[in-house]
């Protein structure tokens, strides 16, 4: 088993564990008291599911790659990069890429442009933000005066 924590993590969904028992093997493996295990446990669930799509993003990427998103698609391929990969659904369950119906793909994909739309929303009031501050030669929002005029950004 590897030595870190992410690595450690890892080693147990390639083995087939889900989240909630990766954060069990770890407790046992480990010996944690009673009252610490009930506080990490939480932690390391949420930080095997941070592995398990990590690991689901990066072998999307290995399948897709940009240039190619819309070229024809080798299913084999696909399936010998996607073979032990697995992602969530909206309502927090996970299924795997080999089982998850079309139906559930385009799910996965339609929460993912949405993530992607309040992303770049986040990202324009980001910049806005900057071109104010700018403008004003101020170092935070708060500095700008309150009678302040509307800026192009």
């Amino acid at each position: 088993m590897d030595t870190n924590l992410r690595g450690y993590l890892a080693d147990l969904i390639r083995d087939g564990f889900d989240p909630g028992a990766c954060a069990k093997t770890f407790l046992d493996e480990h010996q944690i008291p009673a009252k610490a295990a009930e506080m990490l446990r939480p932690l390391l669930v949420a930080e095997a599911n941070a592995v398990r799509t990590a690991s689901a993003r990066a072998a999307s990427r290995r399948v897709f790659v940009p240039e190619q998103a819309r070229a024809t698609v080798n299913p084999l391929e696909m399936k010998r990069a996607l073979a032990a990969e697995s992602f969530a659904l909206g309502d927090g369950t996970w299924v795997s890429y080999l089982q998850a119906t079309a139906e559930q793909h385009e799910a996965r994909a339609d929460m993912l442009r949405r993530q992607l739309d309040g992303i770049e929303r986040s990202a324009r009031v980001h910049e806005r933000c900057a071109s104010v501050i700018r403008v004003y030669g101020v170092t935070c929002l708060a500095e700008v005066p309150d009678d302040a005029r509307p800026v192009l950004s």
